[in-house]
């Protein structure tokens, strides 16, 4: 089940995963994570492929309060593919 794969931000430890940014550029450059890379949630083929390159790695999904990073999830999930996604605001 896709809520398997969530996880708070009181419980993550982002040295465990490869973050991926699903907000748009202007936010990111804003302010973002450490090593996230940016993929927007409205570029599902480009998020495909990252997943599809990193599939033996656990991948997190954030946004800025998880709902972008939740839909991200079930569109991969309806894919195939098991993200993990951040819980919550993380700015």
């Amino acid at each position: 089940m896709l809520e398997d794969y969530a996880i708070s931000l009181e419980e993550v430890n982002f040295n465990d995963f490869i973050v991926v940014d699903v907000r748009e550029l202007d936010e990111y450059e804003e302010l973002h994570l450490p090593n996230a890379t940016l993929i927007s949630v409205n570029d599902q083929e480009k998020l495909a492929d990252f997943l599809s390159k990193h599939k033996d790695q656990k991948v997190l999904l954030h946004c800025r309060v998880g709902r972008r990073a939740l839909d991200a999830a079930k569109s991969m999930h309806e894919l195939g593919y098991t993200p993990y996604y951040l819980e919550g605001n993380v700015y």
